[in-house]
């Protein structure tokens, strides 16, 4: 959910994962 990868998940890594891809 974060641009560059951030080395945690958030709520929204959970919906934006297929967006992200990080």
């Amino acid at each position: 959910a974060f641009p560059g990868g951030m080395p945690y998940v958030t709520v929204l890594d959970l919906v934006e994962e297929e967006a992200d891809g990080s």
